[in-house]
């Protein structure tokens, strides 16, 4: 008779499947056989429906390759979310950042430079700032 498993670890198994993790890697990480964390995928299937889990642990290995969590993911959808509701496109919001970014690079201005001045100052000053850098720059190349 196979040796009952806690629900604590029965619980950190659903989360290393939640995580991408194959069932050897949970093995390896929890000591439960393979058998038993397809059994209880099994349960988990029964539950809530085969193919919704198929869908979710098939969700959850695609964010393992792409190198994310779930909590990424879901920050992710909340931006998206938040951009649709301002209508700004995927292509707008990289323009926009790549604008920014290059115009701080032009300017030697690091991320942490731009929230410091962001925070005592207006937008307004803060392109004034980088117009006269760029204005100084430009009285000493002549």
């Amino acid at each position: 008779m196979p040796k009952e498993i806690s629900e604590n670890r029965r619980s950190d198994v659903i989360t290393h499947l939640l995580l991408g993790k194959s069932y050897a890697e949970i093995f390896t990480i929890t000591g439960v056989s393979s058998s038993s964390v397809r059994n209880i995928v099994k349960e988990l299937e029964v539950s809530f429906g085969k193919n919704d889990i198929n869908l979710l642990l098939t969700f959850t290995k695609l964010l393992k390759k792409e190198q994310l969590t779930p909590v990424q993911a879901l920050r992710g959808i909340r931006i998206h979310s938040i951009l649709q509701s301002l209508n700004c496109s995927e292509e707008y919001v990289a323009e926009f950042l790549d604008k920014i970014v290059s115009a701080c690079k032009s300017q030697n201005l690091s991320p942490e430079d731009l929230t410091k001045y962001s925070t005592r100052t207006s937008c307004k000053v803060i392109i004034q700032l980088m117009n006269w850098s760029v204005l100084q720059k430009m009285l000493i190349i002549y």
